[in-house]
């Protein structure tokens, strides 16, 4: 039963010190952290928008590359093929 009092009363300790600590230590008010957060959530916004925007890019890019690809295939499967009669 001694143990466990010890346990409760460090528990007890441990937590107020943590408690005043985290006080001292708060570079901000509440308001300016909702502020950061505010500003790196748009900043975050406009990287996935950026991000987006080149991969978009990117797929109309492979899309086009890949097409003309087809179509050459296209053509020399027709060539061969006329070849052979």
């Amino acid at each position: 039963m001694a143990k466990t009092g010890s346990f409760i009363a460090g528990l007890a300790v441990g937590s107020a010190v943590g408690a005043g600590l985290a006080f001292l230590l708060v570079p901000q008010t509440g308001e300016e952290t909702r502020d950061r957060l505010r500003a790196k959530r748009e900043n975050l916004r406009k990287i996935v928008d950026d991000v987006k925007s080149r991969v978009q890019d990117a797929v109309e890019e492979s899309r086009g590359e890949v097409m003309k690809a087809k179509e050459e295939l296209l053509s020399k499967f027709e060539e061969a093929q006329k070849g052979e009669m």
